[in-house]
């Protein structure tokens, strides 16, 4: 057996080599983090081998204040353009709605919550997969103001 020393990212390998081990992201390059890696190599007849990197955050989401009846937008960005993402509200999974519509364009990710109540006030969570990002959101009830004539 002989070995090699490779820089993740590694998307396909190809030729008489199979490599045995992934990647374990550490070491920042290009904005991305990955660890330089020694991986075991094996002869073995010519194929393919096609890697799958871990989908990871390159922009977290941020926690957002707004005000009762507006719309929201959570937004976060990931490293694999049109990587499926699933959206939670605490421990529930999200689908699209009048209330609720996910968007997504590349690596762009955002949900979108329209006419907020003061019980869309809590933590919500991009889900990748392989990563979460989570964001608290706070909802300022509308103050009323009430009138009343004396005498």
């Amino acid at each position: 057996m002989q070995f090699c020393i490779v820089l993740f990212p590694i998307f396909c390998f190809t030729r008489n080599c199979y490599l045995w081990q992934s990647c374990n992201p550490r070491h920042q390059m290009q904005g991305f983090y990955y660890q330089q890696k020694k991986l075991w190599i094996q002869q073995i007849p010519p194929r393919e081998v096609i890697l799958t990197l871990p989908v990871l955050f390159k922009t977290e989401l941020q926690n957002e204040e707004a005000q009762e009846g507006n719309t929201v937008t959570l937004r976060c960005e990931v490293t694999k353009a049109d990587a499926p993402v699933k959206w939670k509200k605490g421990s529930v999974l999200l689908h699209s709605s009048d209330k609720h519509e996910m968007k997504q364009k590349g690596a762009s990710v955002e949900l979108l919550i329209r006419d907020l109540k003061p019980g869309d006030t809590g933590e919500y969570t991009c889900d990748t997969g392989d990563k979460k990002s989570t964001a608290t959101l706070k909802v300022k009830g509308r103050t009323t103001i009430f009138f009343v004539r004396v005498g």
